[in-house]
């Protein structure tokens, strides 16, 4: 382009720049054309930030002193905006340029610095989208930039992702099916809401293995409707949308075992941490307080206060709310006070002791009998059991181990556990073995109860019992011999040749969400197993 003369008011102070810096122009001849003080102060700057003149240039071509001392004062501001500008030019990003903006909105850089910052929002919006390989982010950039450097990318991924989403969905349907506890309410709330377009969230994907059906799918901004999950009978009739994506049951929990009331039976459920101890309990409690006759007996005390009230209530509730409990808090021993009228009308009532201690108190005894029998020492769990109560234990392994689906826990530990447990159990009293008035000369009767049955997939109660058997003599076996041995040293379970009772249970069928519907079959054989248990009796068994 050729710089003529008679055109110079109809040039941009950018394109007299283009000309000077060709060759083509000089300073003075654009004064001679139009005085300089014709032209903006900012114009003015443009010229000495393209190096194309010095203000001393302007001077010597007579640049009005009023102008000057204008130019002057811009000069001066520039030398500070100018490390702003430098900086944003560093970061070459959205953060960066957007700084600079909020410093100098009126500065001399304010229109580059907007052009680079939405050539600098598309490449991230890009990058972000192509690290993500995400439907929705490839979308969201499409319809943010039309027209964008990306776009026939965009467009080419974003057809290849969505022939691959019904095949992707037709697969974690069946996912959905065979692994339901997989899909806690954090990751469907992610399947049925979606993610944010811009950051989809990712937390709570980090545990599933790489190349997971539900990580993929949520990574390609996939969602499914709650009316999908309804249709292919992933969620059941008897449960909403809302229940579903209700939070699972917190439970309010007190560690009160100074208050422990004596001269009753103890019922001990004992097991490793998410080894189903407070689901086993919100099914036998919601099931007795609305089928059956057991009645909460307050423990109320000198401050008037009753430390399991809470705990009980949350428990009966959780079973009405269609979601199981949350494991037992770290550190807490929770017990329950329940009276048992006898059948008859007679006025002989079984008063019980609920017990549940922290699973992690049991994981302790599983890493070291030494250091572990401290930690179960300083939680009172020796506290509790010294006490000369008749005790009935039970120990509660969990069969959705076994099938890998249960993070963290392993066959070993639960085995470790329980039978360090059970040592101690037997050389925790006085003497010089140490088994006089240990826990187990106070015990009547020890059960194994399996918990999960759900996931043996059969109701037949025979079948059930078939199955625990087998599991147990395949996996616990060491455990099942030395619980017999403890029985029969100590005269328990004696009427059924010292053996411990096997029981199976499950809460009902579980879906997705970690949601239930609760079948009160198990729980009640569980109270009637009990209640033939219990002495009917008022009187402190020792």
């Amino acid at each position: 382009m050729t710089f003529i003369p008679q055109k110079i008011a109809a040039y941009t102070t950018a394109e007299l720049i283009e000309f000077m810096q060709a060759g083509q122009l000089r300073l003075a001849d654009i004064n001679n054309l139009k005085n300089l003080a014709l032209f903006s102060t900012g114009e003015l700057m443009e010229f000495i930030l393209a190096d194309v003149c010095t203000f001393q240039d302007m001077q010597r071509c007579g640049l009005h002193y009023k102008k000057q001392n204008e130019l002057k004062e811009r000069i001066a501001l520039w030398d500070i905006e100018r490390g702003f500008w430098r900086a944003a030019q560093q970061k070459n990003s959205t953060e960066g340029y957007r700084e600079y903006l909020e410093a100098f909105p009126a500065g001399m850089m304010v229109e580059r610095a907007r052009e680079l910052m939405g050539a600098a929002e598309e490449e991230e919006m890009w990058q972000t989208a192509r690290q993500r390989d995400n439907i929705t982010l490839y979308r969201h950039y499409l319809s943010n930039y039309p027209a964008g450097r990306y776009r026939y990318d965009a467009a080419g991924r974003l057809a290849e992702l969505e022939e691959e989403r019904d095949r992707l969905q037709h697969e974690i349907l069946e996912d959905m099916r065979l692994s339901p506890w997989k899909y806690n309410r954090s990751l469907l709330s992610k399947l049925i809401y979606g993610g944010n377009a811009d950051d989809t969230d990712r937390s709570g994907l980090e545990s599933l293995p790489e190349g997971d059906v539900a990580a993929r799918y949520v990574k390609m901004g996939l969602t499914i409707s709650f009316d999908t999950l309804r249709e292919q009978q992933i969620v059941p009739p008897g449960i909403t949308e809302k229940e579903l994506m209700t939070p699972e049951f917190e439970l309010p929990q007190i560690n009160n075992y100074d208050a422990f009331p004596l001269d009753r039976t103890d019922i001990y459920f004992l097991g490793v941490a998410r080894s189903g101890k407070s689901s086993v309990l919100s099914g036998l409690f919601n099931a007795m307080t609305t089928r059956g006759n057991w009645r909460y007996h307050p423990n109320i005390n000198d401050m008037g206060q009753d430390g399991s009230m809470a705990y009980y209530n949350g428990l009966v509730r959780a079973m009405t709310a269609k979601k199981p409990p949350v494991p037992t808090a770290f550190d807490t021993i929770n017990y329950i006070n329940i009276d048992v009228p006898r059948a008859g009308g007679t006025r002989h009532t079984a008063e019980l002791n609920f017990v549940e201690i922290s699973g992690e108190c049991f994981s302790t005894l599983a890493d070291s009998l030494g250091d572990g029998a401290q930690a179960w020492r300083n939680l009172g769990a020796s506290r509790v059991l010294s006490n000369n109560n008749r005790k009935v234990l039970f120990f509660l392994l969990d069969y959705n181990v076994i099938l890998g689906n249960q993070d963290g826990i392993t066959l070993y530990d639960q085995q470790q556990a329980l039978q360090n447990a059970l040592t101690i159990f037997s050389y925790d009293g006085t003497g010089k073995n140490h088994t006089t008035g240990c826990t187990l000369s106070k015990v009547s009767s020890i059960g194994v109860i399996l918990t999960k049955a759900d996931l043996m997939n059969t109701s037949d109660r025979k079948q059930r019992q078939r199955i625990a058997h087998e599991y147990l003599q395949n996996n616990f076996a060491s455990f099942m011999d030395q619980l017999t041995d403890a029985c029969r040293n100590f005269s328990i379970n004696k009427a059924d040749g010292y053996l411990p009772y096997v029981l199976t249970f499950s809460l009902g069928r579980f879906y997705v969400g970690n949601t239930v519907l609760f079948d009160p079959t198990d729980s009640m054989d569980l109270a009637a197993t009990i209640e033939r248990l219990a002495p009917l009796t008022k009187k402190s068994f020792f």
